[in-house]
């Protein structure tokens, strides 16, 4: 990895700007991982921004602790030949915050933990792809290690609640590289205290998430399947809907299906590592990993419930 880590610094050395971009409804890891690349090319004396045109919680707990000056919402804030653009925790040109960046510009990185789709970005000018990796947080942690980059106590904090939230409690997807990455963040000044704050919800949530794990069921013995209503959920409620779905006994895995706009469904896709979740998603038009995966599937819940029985009954 150690030579991803020299061509990563060499492509971040070479422009006169650096624009960093990560997924639509931007999660910790990809959010704390672009900030962190903005620090890393600020210092090698780039002009740098996080592009951002949406904002969410995750975003809103960042601003309480850290710097919110970094992140720009200006598509065209610099001069597309002398900009490097650095996508981060997705491949997709679909998922991207912003499609029109790739128009913008074209001298593009791209680092990510899902596997490959048919919207994968191409042309990149140097592309890691690591689906072993449990988010971009690790791979970033080792990344700053490498270079003996400093960073600020509640940025680590942010980026170990982050690497707890794509681990889903260091449960999934986990490796000894993601514990060690978990202790060197503590050892950058990780307060646990305030992890746990950070991660804390709040109880109308929690009682919320409950009774939409009531619309579960359970199809062929292991696979756990929750429709949920015609109303707007986020694409962070059906991926903690599909989390704990596998908590259920005998569940190897799980699929939350509902709409995200009026117009659009998604389903979340989860295993405990037997089936290949990015697999299945791929048949459904999305991508993801192993244990973790997502595709949009249309606009017809009743149509796309029995598409992924179907699947279901392929691959079991």
């Amino acid at each position: 990895m150690f030579e991803v880590f020299d061509k990563l610094t060499k492509k971040l050395k070479e422009y006169k700007n650096v624009l960093i971009v990560s997924h639509k409804n931007t999660d910790l890891d990809g959010l704390t991982s672009s900030l962190l690349i903005c620090q890393i090319a600020k210092k090698f004396g780039k002009t740098s921004n996080v592009y951002l045109n949406e904002k969410n919680d995750n975003v809103a707990k960042v601003e309480n602790l850290f710097a919110s000056d970094l992140i720009t919402s200006n598509c065209e804030k610099f001069a597309p030949d002398e900009t490097l653009l650095v996508v981060l925790d997705t491949n997709s040109m679909v998922y991207i915050e912003e499609p029109k960046l790739l128009e913008i510009y074209k001298h593009v990185i791209v680092i990510d933990h899902h596997s490959r789709t048919e919207s994968s970005i191409k042309d990149s000018e140097m592309c890691y792809i690591n689906n072993a990796l449990s988010s971009i947080i690790e791979f970033m942690t080792y990344y700053i290690k490498h270079i003996n980059f400093k960073i600020d106590e509640n940025l680590a904090t942010l980026m170990l609640a982050g690497l707890e939230i794509d681990t889903n409690s260091f449960n999934f997807k986990t490796t000894p590289d993601t514990y060690k990455a978990a202790g060197i963040l503590v050892e950058l000044g990780a307060s646990l205290v305030l992890k746990q704050e950070i991660l804390r919800e709040s109880r109308e949530d929690i009682i919320k998430r409950n009774e939409l794990l009531k619309k579960s069921y359970a199809y062929k013995d292991i696979v756990s399947i929750c429709v949920l209503d015609e109303g707007k959920y986020s694409p962070v409620e059906l991926a903690q809907v599909a989390d704990e779905l596998l908590h259920f006994k005998n569940i190897e895995i799980s699929f939350c299906l509902g709409f995200v706009s009026k117009d659009e469904a998604r389903v979340s896709i989860r295993t405990i590592g037997n089936y290949n979740a990015g697999d299945i998603a791929l048949k459904l038009g999305g991508g993801g990993s192993v244990m973790s995966a997502a595709a949009t599937v249309g606009n017809s819940l009743d149509k796309a419930e029995k598409e992924i029985k179907k699947l279901v009954g392929e691959i079991i």
